[in-house]
């Protein structure tokens, strides 16, 4: 009987050891982009329907006419891997352009001008005015009071040649959002 009890419980921490050695890049698929940076290059072109094609959904399609450089642009949104536990879409504002080169040149200004914590909240103050209104998101104060306007996306990323704002409290945040976007779009090629 000892041996039978004995053999149960090996059985079982070996399982648990197995299950515990998982790889790190298995449990959360942004790891894999370890090269992965604000600007990355990359030789292959995208389009928006890339992104469709592993579940992005496009709410609104902005008119670019003021947007220099830039082929489309899209508000959609996406459900990170890393938030699969209760669902919840993340929005994103995806810029495509010709190349890489007119991203950097061309897009960054744009992105900067509306993201992070300083990030530009009004049609009055902002270079591009597409799409305004859905590059905020009201937010509480801390210790109380009412609700406040705030920029929905904490940082952006230029890869290839799309600029993509991802939303977010916080750069961090928001970096880890971007980059499991991009994980997606070259792991499903």
């Amino acid at each position: 009987m000892y041996k039978k009890l004995l053999l149960y419980i090996s059985i079982f921490f070996i399982y648990i050891l197995i299950g515990c050695s998982t790889n790190k890049t298995d449990l959360n698929p942004t790891e894999k982009l370890i090269n992965l940076e604000k600007i990355t290059v990359s030789e292959t072109v995208y389009s928006i329907e890339d992104f469709e094609k592993f579940g992005f959904k496009v709410s609104k399609s902005y008119k670019i006419k003021n947007l220099p450089s830039a082929n489309g642009a899209w508000y959609g949104f996406w459900i990170p891997p890393e938030e699969n536990s209760n669902g919840e879409f993340v929005a994103f504002e995806i810029r495509s352009y010709p190349s890489h080169e007119l991203a950097v040149k061309d897009g960054k200004f744009f992105a900067d001008e509306v993201s992070g914590p300083k990030g530009k909240l009004k049609s009055s103050e902002v270079s591009w005015k597409e799409g305004t209104a859905d590059r905020r998101k009201s937010g509480f104060n801390y210790g109380g009071g009412g609700a406040k306007l705030r920029p929905k996306y904490g940082s952006y990323i230029i890869y290839s040649n799309l600029v993509i704002l991802c939303e977010g409290v916080d750069e961090e945040i928001s970096m880890i959002r971007c980059k499991s976007l991009i994980n997606k779009l070259i792991n499903i090629e």
